[in-house]
């Protein structure tokens, strides 16, 4: 006679009760009370459901002078977070330093609806595609004051978060001018209703200070909410203008009455002269010069110590029966005290401007990525005359250099200024807008970043690099991703030109080339361009810092 237990194994009361018990298991295994909390690259996009790889501490390096960025991944539990917040305090560094709290901005990140994505024309570099893209930052505190934005109807914090679901926040590291170089440690706490999850932060400062007026000139222009033909600047709006200056870019217009401030206590460098109707592509139009009196007058209301430029006409290559007319502009500016920037290729016809100075029409040359590989020798004639040449991108138009749509990957945004631009000789970045959604309704990008072109069909997010301040309680605009990762490689490019004044021009320029060497051969990869700002970095450092305060900087970062 079989005992009851051994009747039990054998009948399927048994196999029941194993199931339970394995069942069981597996959802103490899988159920979560807690967040996931990870740091992340600035150079990553974290999808809502993705999951969150990365390092339970943050560690940046960065000059005095510079903002560094990485992200923090926060996961929902298995069940819902609710009132979820961040807190910091003053970071320590060695004989009780610090490095003051306000020199962290935090933001959370908005997800965004690309309905339509780029068009796709192959290579190697292909959008991503219709989908949700974290990309519109909403302040925690004002970035200007440090003090809790008011009025905001989109708020960063508190915010809850559904179960297994991802919400990136975005953290700057702006280093003040006078901070004493070495690291310094802190924490930053992410807190909830459910607990309290810290994460370690080491800041390490570096032996060297970037410049406050960048080396890479750049001028991305700020539209007005009036549409009109030709489009209206904004005037007054200085806050705007401020903000684009803090992320080390060149706005235009500049207000006169605050171009003196903006000189000496953001880095201003150039400014456009006033906007002139001139030729555009598919318009051959080009009107008469200005007279030089007029344009004399337009450079006494700047300041005597900024360069200014007068812009005299865009893409006009193929406009052949204007270039006497462009010459005429080009002695005209030139003799009122300015410079000269045209968007078209430095073709042999307009090498020269017909004063008997050898000046070719512009001084400073636009071009789009497709004419540099068209017209290479035209590129390097105008170099070689000492002439400025520029890059500029805009909509889709090739199969291989970066671009700057949404559903690009974010290299893209970060290669173009900084690395290419070194690699090929480059001294300067143009864009044609960065809050395009006003010159169409609906002027609402939190929502709809598709609202140019015919049916919506531009590129998501061109010309938009920014977003309306006033629903995260900003008086001017909100930042956006990829404006940061445009910051981000004008601080690249600073690296490149800090080490080449150093007397080590091969080494740096070698260093940039392993990151992009040309229009069609650059990295996708952020790992190798955050190696390559590390190693340039490490070499400044050397060069810069007494050897027995010297840090060494790792070569790669943590996963």
């Amino acid at each position: 006679m079989k005992s009851n237990v051994n009747s039990l194994q054998d009948g399927p009361t048994f196999v029941f009760a194993v199931l339970l018990i394995v069942v069981s298991f597996a959802l103490q295994s899988t159920y979560r009370t807690t967040p996931i909390v990870r740091v992340v690259s600035s150079l990553v996009r974290v999808g809502q459901h993705d999951l969150p790889r990365g390092s339970t501490q943050a560690e940046v390096w960065a000059a005095r002078g510079e903002c560094a960025s990485f992200q923090i991944v926060i996961r929902g539990p298995s069940r819902n977070l609710s009132t979820v917040n961040i807190t910091f305090e003053d970071l320590i560094g060695s004989n009780r330093t610090l490095l003051p709290k306000s020199s962290l901005d935090v933001y959370r990140e908005q997800y965004v609806y690309v309905s339509r994505g780029s068009e796709v024309r192959g290579g190697n570099n292909r959008p991503q595609g219709p989908g949700w893209y974290p990309d519109g930052l909403i302040p925690f505190v004002d970035p200007d004051t440090h003090r809790p934005v008011a009025r905001a109807t989109l708020k960063a914090a508190p915010f809850d978060l559904p179960a297994e679901t991802n919400q990136p926040l975005w953290v700057d590291v702006c280093i003040p001018r006078d901070v004493a170089p070495g690291p310094y440690h802190g924490t930053l706490t992410v807190t909830s209703n459910q607990g309290k999850v810290p994460l370690p932060i080491l800041v390490h400062v570096w032996h060297f200070e970037l410049p406050l007026k960048p080396t890479l000139q750049t001028a991305f222009i700020i539209y007005n909410d009036t549409i009109s033909k030709p489009p209206i600047y904004y005037a007054g709006q200085g806050a705007n203008q401020e903000m684009l200056l803090r992320h080390r870019i060149m706005p235009v217009p500049v207000n006169h009455e605050q171009e003196r401030e903006f000189i000496d206590k953001l880095g201003l460098d150039i400014a456009q002269a006033g906007f002139h109707e001139y030729a555009t592509g598919g318009n051959c139009n080009q009107p008469p010069a200005p007279s030089v009196g007029e344009l004399q007058a337009e450079r006494a209301a700047h300041q005597p110590d900024i360069q200014v430029y007068l812009q005299i006409a865009d893409e006009v290559s193929d406009c052949t029966k204007i270039f006497p007319a462009l010459r005429d502009w080009a002695r005209n500016a030139r003799s009122a005290g300015m410079r000269t920037l045209l968007t078209a290729i430095p073709s042999k016809a307009l090498l020269d401007d017909g004063s008997g100075t050898g000046r070719s029409v512009a001084d400073i040359w636009a071009l789009l990525p497709k004419h540099f590989v068209s017209n290479p020798s035209d590129v390097a004639t105008a170099i070689r005359k000492g002439d400025q040449v520029w890059s500029y991108t805009a909509l889709v138009q090739d199969d291989f250099s970066p671009k700057w749509a949404i559903d690009f990957d974010p290299i893209n945004y970060r290669i173009l200024g900084g690395f290419l631009n070194q690699s090929l000789g480059l001294r300067g970045l143009l864009y044609w807008a960065v809050n395009s959604w006003v010159l169409k309704a609906p002027r609402d990008p939190w929502n709809q970043v598709q609202n140019l072109g015919p049916d919506g069909s531009y590129p998501p997010g061109e010309g938009m690099l920014v977003y309306p301040g006033e629903k995260v309680g900003l008086s001017g605009f909100a930042p956006s991703m990829r404006l940061k990762w445009i910051r981000d490689s004008v601080q690249d490019f600073e690296y490149v030109e800090i080490l080449r004044r150093l007397g080590r021009e091969d080494q740096a320029l070698q260093v940039a080339r392993t990151v992009a060497s040309d229009w069609k051969n650059w990295t996708h990869d952020p790992d190798v361009l955050e190696t390559a700002r590390l190693k340039l970095g490490q070499e400044i450092d050397r060069i810069s810092a007494p050897s027995a305060t010297r840090e060494e900087a790792p070569l790669r970062r943590e996963p």
